[in-house]
């Protein structure tokens, strides 16, 4: 039997709390940096739908590329 699961036993389990709740903490920043990257995704591609002809000239993009961006799901990059 190792260290941590005697503490479990015995009622000590300051070595476990702590990483569970580190982990748990690190996994609800890392869910809320994905919407947060989706929300981004999303409104970029709206900025794009709604550039001119002009301003896609000027940055090199056509309108197929545009199209082709913009059909894309907001969890695809």
């Amino acid at each position: 039997m190792n260290a941590a699961t005697q503490d479990l036993i015995h009622g000590d389990s300051s070595q476990t709390k702590p990483t569970a709740i580190g982990a748990g903490l690190s996994n609800i920043a890392r869910v809320a940096q994905i919407i947060g990257q989706w929300n981004e995704r999303s409104k970029q591609r709206r900025q794009l739908s709604d550039l001119t002809p002009r301003e896609l000239q000027d940055i090199g993009i056509s309108k197929y590329e545009v199209a082709v961006e913009t059909a894309k799901p907001f969890w695809r990059a």
